[in-house]
C-alpha cells in the first residue's frame, strides 16, 4: 500500500488544519495509508475532537511529536518507520520541513518534501517573515494556496530586489485550495417560506476576517428580517458579543463545530469581509469557508479585488465582490443573493473545480 505522511503544527480550528485533514481524507480514498503527525499536545486538537469519527472511519493514524527541531531531527533520523524512500510527504509546518531535510541528509534517504505556505507574508512581523522564508528553502517543492501569496513572496523584503529573490530563492507556485466534498452537509432544497434568511459568518475571529463590518449591518433596518449566524471557535470575543447584543435575539452563535453541523436552507448568505490593511496590496478573497459554502449552494459576498486565484468565478453568482465601505450596496447585494435561485449545473462545475482530489493529483504528479 502507498504511504503518505502529513505534518501540521496543531489541530486547532483553522485553514491549514482544515486542509491537512481534507488531504488525509482524500489520500485515504485514493488508497494511501495516511499518518498525520501533529507537533503539539492534545490540548490543541480541537478539530480532531470534532471529526474523530471520520478520522477513524478513514483509518488515519494521528500521532503527536514535540515541536522541537532537535527532537524531530533525532526522531526522523533514528526512530521512525514511516519515512521510506517512496513515502508522500505533505508538510504544513516549516519546523517539520527543516527537520525532515536535515534528517534526509543524515540518513541518505530519497523522500521528497512538499511544503505549503498558508499566510500572506505581510500579515506577520518582519522577523517571523524572515524565519519562514529561510526554513521554506529546505523544501523540495514549495506551494501556496493563493495567487496573492505567490505574487507577494518575492516582494516581502523591501530592501532586497524582488528579482534577486526570484532568481536565487526556492520557487513557489500556487496550488489552489481543495475541499473534501463528502464531509459537507447536504444542500437544503425545501421551501424557505417558514424560515428567516440568515447572514452567515464562519471561522476564526482573526483581525483580517472583518468581523467589525457586521457591526454596521446588524443595526440596519433593511436587514431586520435576517438572522445572523456565527459559527466560531469560541464566544469569548468582545466584538462578537457586542454585535450579538445589538441584534437583540437575532444572533445565533455556534461554537466548536465544523461546517458539517451547519444546516443550510434557501435564503442564507455567507459574508467574508476580509480586510488585510493598507500594507497588503495583493489579497485573497475566497477562503476555504467560501469554497465550502459555494459547494452546497450558499453564495458568499467577498472583498473586491481578490479573485485572481479563481478566475473561473469572476462572473459566478456564488462569489460576489463588494465594496464593504458602501453599506447600501452591500445590503442590496445581500438581499439579491438571498433571493437568487442556483443553477444545478453551475454548482456541479464548482464542486469539480474545488475537489481535493484535483489538488492531490497535482501534488502526486509533482512528486
Amino acid at each position: 500500500m502507498m504511504e503518505a505522511v502529513i505534518f501540521v503544527d496543531n489541530l486547532r480550528i483553522g485553514g491549514y488544519q482544515r486542509l491537512s485533514l481534507d488531504q488525509a481524507y482524500g489520500l485515504s480514498d485514493l488508497g494511501y495509508s495516511v499518518t498525520l503527525i501533529v507537533l503539539s499536545d492534545k490540548s490543541d486538537w480541537d478539530l480532531y475532537r470534532i471529526e474523530h469519527e471520520l478520522i477513524d472511519l478513514k483509518n488515519i493514524s494521528v500521532n503527536h511529536l514535540p515541536n522541537s527541531r532537535r527532537i524531530l531531527i533525532k526522531h526522523f533520523s533514528y526512530k521512525n518507520k514511516y519515512l521510506t524512500n517512496d513515502v508522500l510527504i505533505l508538510s504544513h509546518s516549516l519546523t517539520a520541513t527543516f527537520s525532515l531535510r536535515v534528517s534526509r541528509f543524515i540518513t541518505h534517504k530519497r523522500y521528497r518534501i512538499n511544503t505549503t505556505i498558508h499566510q500572506l507574508p505581510r500579515l506577520t512581523h518582519f522577523t517571523q517573515r524572515a524565519r519562514r522564508f529561510f526554513y521554506s528553502q529546505f523544501s523540495d517543492e514549495l506551494f501556496c494556496f493563493s495567487d496573492a501569496v505567490e505574487k507577494a513572496w518575492a516582494k516581502q523584503f523591501d530592501f532586497i530586489p524582488a528579482v534577486f529573490l526570484s532568481k536565487f530563492s526556492k520557487k513557489i507556485r500556487t496550488l489552489r485550495n481543495g475541499i473534501y466534498l463528502p464531509r459537507l452537509p447536504v444542500a437544503c432544497h425545501e421551501s424557505s417560506s417558514f424560515k428567516r434568511p440568515r447572514i452567515i459568518f464562519l471561522g476564526r475571529l482573526a483581525f483580517w476576517k472583518g468581523l467589525s463590518t457586521l457591526d454596521e449591518l446588524a443595526v440596519n433596518v433593511r436587514l431586520e428580517n435576517f438572522d445572523f449566524l456565527f459559527m466560531v471557535p469560541d464566544d469569548s470575543n468582545a466584538e462578537l458579543n457586542q454585535i450579538a447584543k445589538k441584534l437583540e435575539g437575532r444572533a445565533i452563535i455556534i461554537t466548536g463545530k465544523s461546517i458539517a453541523d451547519y444546516q443550510p436552507w434557501p435564503g442564507d448568505v455567507h459574508v467574508y469581509p476580509a480586510n488585510y490593511g493598507n500594507k497588503v496590496k495583493d489579497i485573497e478573497s475566497i477562503s476555504l469557508n467560501c469554497l465550502e459554502m459555494g459547494a452546497i449552494g450558499i453564495p458568499s459576498l467577498i472583498t473586491a479585488g481578490g479573485l485572481d486565484t479563481w478566475p473561473e468565478f469572476k462572473n459566478s453568482s456564488m462569489f460576489v465582490e463588494v465594496d464593504w465601505k458602501n453599506t447600501a450596496l452591500v445590503i442590496d447585494q445581500i438581499v439579491s443573493s438571498s433571493l437568487h435561485k442556483n443553477n444545478p449545473g453551475d454548482i456541479e462545475m464548482l464542486r469539480t473545480l474545488i475537489s481535493i482530489n484535483r489538488q492531490l493529483i497535482e501534488i502526486c504528479q509533482t512528486a
